[in-house]
């Protein structure tokens, strides 16, 4: 299980376009910090500590980690070795 959490900043807009937008459009939630951490019920599979990021590129930075925990747990479930 991966849990995780982010932080925004919100921020004053104004509809661009009233025709597609909401009229009760006042604000938009900029990502700027993420934290995260997997937890494992297989002790010998993983023991990876709190991850957090600051920045705007949070969610990107997010989806990295992502991809590499899949890739571990791919790893991990068709190893060999292990069979």
């Amino acid at each position: 299980v991966v849990y995780a959490d982010f932080e925004a900043l919100t921020v004053p807009c104004t509809r661009t376009n009233p025709d597609t937008e909401p009229a009760n459009i006042y604000q938009k939630h900029l990502p700027i910090s993420v934290g995260l951490k997997l937890v494992s019920t297989v002790p010998q599979a993983v023991d990876l500590p709190f991850e957090s990021h600051l920045g705007g590129d949070a969610v990107v930075w997010f989806l990295n980690r992502l991809t590499a925990y899949r890739n571990m747990a791919y790893e991990y479930l068709f190893d060999v070795r292990r069979l």
